[in-house]
């Protein structure tokens, strides 16, 4: 047991005591980590140092208390104990403790509970021969947790002075507050985002990936991180500085996933952002039926699962905010590439949409959808008709901007499976 183990001189380690003392009136208070103990006159700080074999690591720094008629104290915060669970109960704690500092390993169904001036505390009852002054040693082991913070107390003496110091061992925990600790202040280091590889990172309007998506992160840039969401499934996301990532975007917010991107700094510090309301874009379908390029859809008519083409047509027409409308060559906003590599088109929810190279398309209407795609660091807001499972026709409109104003530019589309 650990008091006969305290003599065995050749095998000791000694801890030096870190205590402060302080006078408060006609009280002496000690501090020990977290908390402050005020000391009844029944209490002192001991003029020795504890001494014993185990130790939980390098910070293990208790304070010893001599009371009146030979009864000690041994006080660690409950900080040190490192092998113990955050989430452990009192219980769970006290017996970790007690394997960490004395190697005694004992039974839940031996501890017992109290209530000490409000304070909840969880306790073991010993006794144990001292082999140097052939005397029975009483004690018991205290883990008592204030305001989250916890304490390990081992209180102990000869057993005919400990039957009578039940008193004085109340005194001593009453006296257990939990101090002001210094403020430890640092600096957080700013959250950026990137990443290594093209058309991965996708940036939204929202948090969810059932929001429009805009555009991709450029790759090897880092951008600044403005607010954090985490959705109810647990993903997250970041909001980005929209002056960084597309000052020209008529998006209110910019979102990146957090598992799409890599970050630096102190990302898990980033206030927390609410996410924007979802308003849906739905473009009302022709009354008669018929699709934006005048065929007839067929009801229910569903694209099939495959590799498909988009190719666009070579002229549309803009319509300008005060020029009227401008004939515009598609090949400015496509970068010379009228169509796009074959590209997987999955259906979804039997037709309710399809995703197309990580973009969603929405059934609006019977046999015609809605979505939009990134080309070219350009966003084409698409909607399309299935002529049959494996041809739709349809148009992507496009904001570009031109010398005197913006314009609103639409051109005309096949989707075509390979």
């Amino acid at each position: 047991m650990k008091h006969v183990l305290m003599v065995l001189s050749l095998l000791m380690v000694v801890f030096p005591v870190s205590a402060q003392r302080q006078s408060a009136g006609s009280e002496t208070t000690v501090e020990i980590g977290a908390f402050t103990v005020a000391l009844t006159d029944d209490w002192a700080l001991a003029d020795e140092d504890f001494e014993a074999l185990y130790a939980v690591d390098e910070e293990f720094e208790p304070v010893v208390l001599a009371g009146t008629d030979g009864l000690e104290a041994i006080l660690v915060d409950g900080a040190v104990f490192t092998d113990i669970a955050a989430d452990a109960t009192a219980e769970e704690a006290l017996l970790a403790a007690l394997l960490a500092v004395y190697e005694v390993e004992i039974e839940a169904d031996d501890l017992e509970t109290a209530e000490i001036d409000g304070v909840d505390a969880v306790f073991w009852s010993y006794e144990d021969a001292d082999s140097v002054e052939d005397a029975v040693i009483s004690g018991e082991v205290y883990w008592v947790t204030v305001d989250g913070a916890s304490l390990f107390i081992d209180v102990y003496a000869e057993e005919s002075v400990f039957a009578d110091s039940a008193e004085a061992v109340d005194a001593l925990l009453v006296g257990v507050q939990l101090g002001e600790a210094e403020a430890v202040e640092t600096e957080a280091v700013a959250c950026f985002v990137s990443t290594e590889t093209a058309r991965t990172a996708t940036v939204r309007v929202g948090p969810g990936t059932n929001r429009t998506s805009l555009l991709f992160l450029n790759v090897g840039t880092d951008y600044p991180v403005t607010g954090r969401f985490v959705a109810e499934n647990e993903t997250v996301w970041y909001q980005l500085d929209k002056q960084v990532v597309d000052p020209n975007t008529s998006a209110a917010e910019l979102w990146v996933a957090q598992s799409d991107v890599n970050e630096t700094g102190d990302c898990d510090l980033v206030g927390e952002a609410s996410a924007p309301p979802i308003r849906p874009i739905v473009p009302s379908a022709p009354a008669d039926g018929s699709t934006v390029d005048g065929s007839t859809a067929q009801p229910g008519t569903v694209p099939q699962n495959g590799q498909w083409v988009i190719t666009f047509a070579d002229r549309g027409v803009a319509s300008c905010i005060g020029t009227g409308s401008i004939d515009y060559e598609a090949r400015q906003a496509l970068g010379g590439q009228m169509s796009t590599p074959a590209s997987p088109l999955t259906v979804a929810q039997g037709g309710a949409s399809f995703d197309y190279d990580g973009f969603t398309f929405n059934l609006v209407s019977p046999g015609n959808y809605f979505g939009s795609i990134n080309i070219n660091r350009s966003v084409f807001m698409i909607r399309v008709n299935v002529v049959n499972t494996g041809f739709m026709t349809g148009e992507a409109v496009i904001d570009v901007p031109t010398v005197f104003s913006r314009c609103s530019a639409t051109i005309g589309i096949t989707i075509a499976r390979q």
